[in-house]
């Protein structure tokens, strides 16, 4: 273990902990909050909230985002821990972020509220609210 390092015990409960973070924080800078009150409010959610988290980035996919970020290590009971610093868990938040994003924007195309392409030139999607707001008509 290099110095800088935290040792994660229940990976279950972290994951749950950064998405609660990453889902509360939406579209608010993390370094911009303050104070216990501020700090403690990322970490709880009302019942609409968890279920919106729980439908819009799960527990399972970022189970699989996080993996490649943790460094694996048994102790000498024959127990697994997982490492990280300060640099991987950053990168994670991002992660969970993007994810949080991408799957929010899906969500919106597949109601109809929002329409993508991809852009050749941009090399990525681009997204645009459905002309006139009307959402598409999926009873035909």
């Amino acid at each position: 273990m290099n110095e800088g390092d935290y040792i994660i015990t229940d990976l279950d409960k972290f994951v749950q902990s950064v998405r609660q973070i990453v889902y509360a924080g939406f579209g608010d800078s993390l370094s911009e909050i303050e104070g216990d009150e501020e700090i403690d409010m990322l970490f709880k959610l009302n019942p609409e909230e968890r279920q919106e988290l729980d439908s819009v980035l799960t527990q399972s996919e970022c189970m699989l985002i996080i993996k490649p970020h943790l460094t694996k290590q048994k102790n000498k009971k024959g127990k697994f821990r997982y490492l990280i610093n300060t640099e991987q868990f950053n990168a994670i938040v991002d992660d969970f972020n993007s994810r949080l994003v991408s799957n929010l924007l899906a969500g919106l195309v597949n109601k109809g509220v929002i329409e993508t392409a991809y852009d050749p030139d941009e090399n990525d999607f681009i997204f645009w609210v459905k002309e006139n707001g009307k959402k598409k008509d999926t009873e035909n």
